[in-house]
């Protein structure tokens, strides 16, 4: 069962001051550099239960009056179709989905920028000019690596060009700064940014000015002396004495449980182990980020079985000798699901998770075999895909059934608890279904290796 970890209305209040008292010190702009995830940080969520993913936006809209949001994506990104692991989608679509949202807050997109634009055919489309006219400038992009460091700098220096005193300011969720550095919540960032190389490390710089440890990442300490440079450049003085000087993230303040994020950390770099198998199995990537999260499960002694999820689905597969799915509710109840001549085990792990959740016995059918059997007769006749239905086709026929079943009724009134669910597979799963699921808040990982001998799978 997830147990709170995190205050979140003690963040938004806490986070929202320290924004302002940033805001205060600059005359002109603050150019505010927002990493990880400013309208859904799922990551933090996740290692932070109780911690809501819109919860950066929401403090924002508050001060909708008075900021801007700037929107940073590499070139490179947009260029091999880099994508969002919680989403799905590719970089550039995630812009376009946040400018949506953001506007959906009332907050004003001014600009989206591309970093490291070198004339890519797939980047040209999204080429525009950054020019901030609001006091706060928030800083923000898909995913890490796309250049809002750079982006900030550039603009300091041309607003000094034109006689404004601005200034710059780090929003970093990750790592977090007054946490010990081999902290869980900490590596799970580290597992998290595996494919970027990133290293957390203690802040030399803060340590040799106040004698203090704190927590920061390579690439910040390493772009400090440039960030000291130019402020001494433009402002005659340098306002910071080390990278976390620079910060004001207040998350660390609001831990309410550290045993709920230490275990719940641990979760996450077991999932991102999954996903980086995943990575490897489908030649997405040459294994470096696997080794390096499998390196940080050696120092951290954090084993597979400490997610239950994985063992159900791996025991339900030996059962049954076919693939297999687990789901490990929000309350803790863990339900699988087998693979049968109808339904797949994912659709079928979902179908009996509506089930466990709605009070119905297992020995219920929700769906009749009269009814899934013209879908796959459909598919297969007609589109000649695989006969089992997907998450979102199985959905479409609980729902059809729902208008003269009060059983399937009650289980799909349930589609909203199960968000917050973990799911694990004994197989790849589809993109639709994989989709799908996170559609319906499901954290979903995978074993890295396919359902069927087919050279391809759908």
């Amino acid at each position: 069962m997830s147990v709170k970890a995190f205050d979140n209305d003690l963040y938004l209040k806490l986070q929202s001051e320290r924004i302002m008292e940033r805001v205060a010190q600059f005359e002109d702009k603050l150019y505010l550099e927002f990493g990880g995830k400013l309208f859904d940080d799922h990551h933090a969520a996740r290692v932070l239960p109780g911690f809501e993913p819109d919860s950066k936006v929401r403090m924002l809209s508050n001060l909708s009056d008075e900021a801007e949001i700037v929107i940073v994506i590499n070139a490179n990104d947009i260029e091999k179709n880099k994508k969002r692991d919680d989403y799905g989608i590719t970089y550039d679509a995630d812009v376009l989905r946040l400018i949506d949202a953001f506007h959906s807050r009332n907050l004003y997109v001014g600009s989206v920028v591309i970093s490291r634009f070198a004339n890519q055919p797939a980047a040209v489309a999204f080429q525009k000019k950054l020019e901030a006219t609001r006091k706060l400038v928030v800083i923000t992009a898909p995913g890490p690596g796309s250049g809002k460091m750079a982006t900030c700098l550039s603009q300091l220096y041309h607003d000094s060009k034109r006689g404004f005193k601005s200034g710059y300011a780090k929003f970093e969720t990750f790592p977090i700064w007054n946490l010990p550095l081999k902290h869980p919540v900490n590596l799970a960032y580290e597992a998290a940014t595996a494919d970027l190389e990133d290293v957390n490390m203690i802040d030399p710089f803060h340590l040799e000015a106040y004698g203090v440890t704190t927590v920061n990442y390579n690439r910040d300490v390493e772009i400090f002396p440039v960030l000291q440079e130019t402020f001494t450049h433009i402002l005659g003085y340098c306002p910071y004495k080390s990278p976390t000087d620079m910060g004001v993230n207040m998350v660390g303040f609001c831990i309410v449980d550290d045993d709920a994020a230490v275990k719940a950390s641990r979760i996450e770099i077991i999932r991102r182990y999954f996903n980086a198998l995943g990575k490897v199995r489908k030649g997405e990537s040459d294994g470096k980020e696997l080794n390096k999260i499998e390196l940080i499960m050696r120092q951290a002694g954090i084993s597979l079985d400490e997610r239950p999820i994985v063992l159900a689905a791996r025991e339900k597969e030996e059962e049954t000798d076919g693939p297999a799915a687990a789901i490990e509710l929000p309350d803790g109840r863990i339900v699988t699901g087998k693979t049968t001549s109808l339904l797949g085990a994912a659709s079928a792990a979902l179908i009996n998770a509506l089930k466990e959740s709605a009070g119905i016995p297992d020995s219920i059918k929700l769906i009749s075999r009269y009814m899934i059997e013209p879908i796959q007769d459909l598919k297969t006749r007609y589109y000649g895909s695989n006969p089992l239905l997907h998450i979102d086709e199985i959905l479409i026929a609980l729902s059809v059934c729902a208008i003269q079943d009060s059983n399937a009724a009650a289980a799909l009134e349930q589609l909203p608890n199960l968000k917050g669910s973990d799911m694990h597979s004994s197989v790849m799963l589809s993109s639709v279904d994989l989709n799908s699921l996170r559609r319906l808040g499901l954290t979903v990982t995978c074993e890295p290796k396919y359902g069927t001998n087919k050279f391809y799978n759908d």
